[in-house]
């Protein structure tokens, strides 16, 4: 909650003379905080309110640590109609940490809506830990987000304070009527390809809008773009 957080200015990060990144440039930006921790750092829930190109540093000597880990969204596709109750993130830490690592007393939450998990499990597989947060299906589907592709961050906490935080992209269709006017509107549309599929009114992906895409509509409230 720091003010500080993505609020300082670039262009008064002191020189890397010490080349700590080992690139042989002494004049570009030092990499790293006085704690050794990585020194430009974008904080997803906060707005960047400093100077220069994103990501911002934080004002002050420390940069607040968080730690970016792959994250996939699941069910891949999920019905409107169906019965399902959970949409689920799944998050795989780095070597090194253990279960006993993970606050799972704590929500994790997804910023963009603003939603808690009801639950977070931790468990070990091949070695790594790994996370499962999930979500209300109706609290999920019913948060406003408009059709289309997005990018979801969710972020999690750490028995030591520090956050972790991944990203997927989805394509969410609410509104059906002004979906239904917006589809409409580009029938026969040609040409739609990875990774937006015509502003994701390309529902089955076959790069033209037509008959197909219509009956797909009311029935998808999410999936998770594959990469």
């Amino acid at each position: 909650d720091s003010a500080c957080i993505d609020a300082g200015d670039n262009t008064a990060v002191p020189p890397d003379s010490a080349d700590l990144d080992g690139d042989g440039d002494t004049t570009e930006p030092t990499p790293i905080d006085l704690a050794g921790n990585p020194r430009f750092v974008d904080q997803p829930e906060v707005p960047d309110t400093g100077n220069g190109t994103a990501p911002i540093v934080d004002m002050g000597a420390y940069e607040a640590n968080y730690i970016e880990v792959p994250m996939k969204f699941t069910p891949k596709a999920l019905n409107l109609h169906s019965k399902g109750k959970w949409v689920k993130a799944h998050f795989v830490l780095p070597e090194g940490f253990l279960p006993e690592d993970v606050d799972a007393n704590t929500p994790a939450k997804i910023v963009q809506l603003g939603i808690e998990s009801a639950y977070v499990n931790v468990f070990i597989d091949d070695g790594l830990v790994e996370i499962e947060a999930a979500f209300s299906r109706s609290d999920f589907c019913g948060a406003g987000i408009d059709y289309g592709p997005a990018d979801v961050v969710v972020i999690g906490k750490l028995i030591s304070g520090q956050d972790f935080y991944g990203t997927d992209t989805i394509r969410i269709i609410s509104g059906n009527l002004k979906y239904l006017a917006t589809l409409a509107s580009h029938w026969l549309d040609t040409g739609c390809g990875h990774p937006k599929w015509c502003a994701g009114l390309d529902l089955n992906q076959d790069s033209i809008i037509n008959f197909i895409d219509f009956a797909m509509f009311d029935s998808c409230c999410i999936e998770v773009l594959e990469e």
